[in-house]
């Protein structure tokens, strides 16, 4: 039996360092204020399907095997991270894509759409042959992935297009690891693991591998079309948790389902997901943006979930107020530049941005602050 038998199941470094040059801990930053922060990219140009939160191959799979202990740590500031690797490989033009076309033009088309690799291929992207070593696919062979990090714990789920026998074959063949491998078992789930039983994470500096930058051993589970990777043993106790009892999953969680609610009227599939919790007293709900595509047009949405309406009515005004006179910690540009189509609403507790200018939802994420949102009561 291979992990997984019978069971349905990045900007971090792929073992859990910091790459991204932003933190979830600074105090003064907007995203690390509205906690937690729930970022998501839609596009009707796939073939999967018109629902806002993703085909069922996506979003809402992976978010049913996040596990909810792991991303409500208090401990941490978690992050959460999906991307749909197929729906931007299609838009680009590169679905019929040979191998050495994509290694080469793939990178290109994630910078052009603002997206971002997996977390576990984030620091080599091009290694396609190491990858395939140490775990059976690299990611030419993912459709689309959920990265959860609350350090010291991680959990990538990836959709892969590989199967359980090709995985099997590679991590028992792996020249760095097959040594330490082992076959184990939790709640009734097989999986692979390299840390000889212990929670980790475990780090070996001289197994230090591409797709282990850090020399940490870790976990795999495999389950009909998802991979799951851990660095941690509780996390991927978590998992699997997730995998038998779908009320422990992050799909669960009301906040996440509320502002999922809030992006019914965009049409197309998910293309990427950023979810960022810190926490904020005063404000018990999330914050969600969106960006969809027809195609052609791009339009990226915010939505900030104020713990009641007359919160959210003075947080639009602060909004407002923002894109009308502020400018971009980033290039010192004022956003009515940035984002000068930028409209902001409310719907109940909800203030709503939206924006069709180019790269909208990578200023969204990335240079707007809302600093006088701390002064809301």
């Amino acid at each position: 039996m291979t992990p997984g038998d019978g069971a349905g199941f990045g900007w971090r470094t792929a073992d859990g360092g910091c790459s991204s040059g932003r933190t979830t801990k600074h105090p003064r930053r907007w995203w690390a204020l509205l906690a937690p922060v729930l970022v998501a990219a839609a596009c009707s140009g796939s073939d999967s399907g018109s629902d806002a939160t993703g085909s069922s191959g996506g979003l809402e799979q992976l978010l049913a095997l996040a596990p909810a202990s792991v991303f409500n740590d208090p401990d941490n500031a978690a992050e959460l991270f999906y991307v749909d690797l197929e729906g931007i490989r299609d838009e680009a033009g590169l679905g019929d894509a040979s191998p050495e076309q994509l290694v080469e033009e793939l990178p290109q088309a994630l910078l052009d759409q603002g997206a971002r690799a997996p977390e576990l291929f984030f620091q080599d992207f091009t290694s396609i042959e190491a990858f395939e070593s140490a775990f059976g696919f690299s990611v030419l062979d993912v459709e689309r992935s959920l990265d959860l990090t609350a350090p010291p714990h991680r959990v990538n789920l990836l959709e892969v297009t590989v199967d359980e026998e090709t995985i099997d074959d590679a991590v028992h063949a792996d020249p760095a690891w097959s040594d330490r491998l082992t076959v184990d078992e939790l709640r009734g789930h097989t999986f692979y693991d390299w840390d000889e039983g212990e929670e980790g994470p475990r780090t070996d500096l001289e197994r230090v591998t591409v797709g282990r930058p850090l020399g940490s051993g870790g976990q795999l589970a495999v389950v009909d079309d998802v991979a799951v990777r851990t660095v941690t043993r509780s996390s991927m106790d978590a998992t699997l948790e997730a995998v038998d009892d779908p009320a422990a999953s992050v799909a669960e969680l009301d906040a996440v389902i509320a502002l999922l609610d809030g992006t019914t009227s965009l049409d197309g599939d998910v293309r990427q997901a950023l979810v960022q919790a810190p926490p904020l007293p005063g404000w018990a709900g999330p914050a969600l943006f969106v960006e969809a595509s027809d195609g052609a047009l791009h339009t990226a949405r915010a939505v900030l979930s104020a713990p009641d309406e007359d919160t959210a009515d003075a947080a639009a005004e602060v909004v407002r107020a923002t894109l009308e006179s502020g400018t971009s910690d980033r290039s010192g540009e004022p956003y009515t530049d940035i984002l000068p189509d930028a409209t902001v609403t409310t719907e109940g507790t909800l203030v709503i941005l939206e924006s069709s200018t180019d790269l909208a939802f990578d200023h969204l994420v990335g240079t707007l602050r809302f600093e006088p949102l701390l002064t809301l009561d």
